[in-house]
């Protein structure tokens, strides 16, 4: 999907084809030639009501008073699709940048490997036919990283929290709390210690989950974590996994909220399966249930 943009105009009843440019010249192989439209045929009152009209996309220049509501409102269309068309945080929406607007509502997407009309429509629940006429695709073939556009898609609750930059972490695991954060009895000295994180029970090889965005910024071993992992995320937020089975990331590799970094075990200084999950904040260790409201 090639897409050339024009500066765009509030939608009126006279837009011209110079208000939304859409090249068509480049536009991706998709669909089958059997549920091409037959140019050839006289179009009917009742096919004239289901035809799909085809994505095309304006560019605005963000003035100082705009927000994203009045500029949805501007061009009929959903703050969701302005975000999903030019995948923004909220805090880029500044004076002087530039969007793509769609004429319709929906989601811009890059094509992956192995991506087809089918896969797509999906995963986001839209019909594969509306996606080809909107894209106006004409063959089965999906070129990767070429773009598609996805009409009626919204924003997902993550989503939305990206946009807005909230800082919402999920648990590493579910679990039963079996050790809290601070003085406890040391289950090996059987004297009064400082516990420095939780102790979450689940049996050997659950997958543990970074608890938000991040950079792998160690592994290893030692005696007492045992295998363990430490993230650190924005905000000063640092997270360390202990007593895994498994770890699956490496030193600088990148993590997503949910993407899953190894698994739970009973390696070093454990009585059983379980994870020992830490947190500190700008170099300050504090408790983990603190993340959670």
């Amino acid at each position: 999907l090639s897409i050339s943009i024009s500066y765009a105009s509030p939608r009126k009843s006279n837009v011209t084809e110079n208000d939304f440019i859409y090249n068509n010249s480049n536009s991706l192989n998709l669909i089958k030639e059997s549920i091409n439209l037959d140019e050839n045929k006289t179009v009917n009152q009742n096919t004239a009501a289901v035809i799909t009209e085809q994505i095309s996309f304006g560019k605005y220049i963000v003035k100082r008073q705009d927000t994203l509501y009045s500029i949805a409102k501007k061009y009929n269309v959903t703050e969701d699709s302005i975000i999903l068309t030019n995948y923004i945080k909220k805090s880029a929406i500044k004076n002087g940048i530039t969007l793509l607007i769609p004429n319709q509502n929906g989601r811009l997407i890059t094509v992956q490997n192995n991506d087809s009309v089918y896969r797509i429509a999906n995963r986001y629940g839209i019909s594969w036919k509306k996606i080809a006429d909107v894209n106006n695709l004409k063959s089965e073939n999906l070129d990767r990283g070429s773009k598609i556009f996805v009409p009626g898609s919204k924003m997902s609750a993550y989503e939305k929290e990206k946009y807005l930059e909230l800082d919402i972490y999920i648990w590493p695991i579910k679990g039963v709390i079996t050790s809290f954060f601070g003085l406890r009895i040391d289950p090996f000295t059987k004297a009064y210690g400082y516990h420095k994180g939780i102790d979450i029970r689940n049996k050997y090889g659950t997958p543990v989950k970074s608890i938000a965005q991040g950079t792998v910024i160690s592994t290893g071993y030692d005696e007492v974590y045992g295998n363990f992992i430490t993230i650190k995320h924005k905000n000063g937020i640092v997270s360390k996994y202990g007593h895994l089975s498994k770890i699956s990331v490496k030193r600088g590799s990148k993590v997503d909220r949910g993407t899953v970094i190894g698994n739970v075990g009973s390696t070093g200084r454990s009585t059983g399966s379980h994870l020992h999950f830490e947190v500190y904040k700008y170099g300050k260790l504090i408790n983990p249930q603190k993340l959670y409201g």
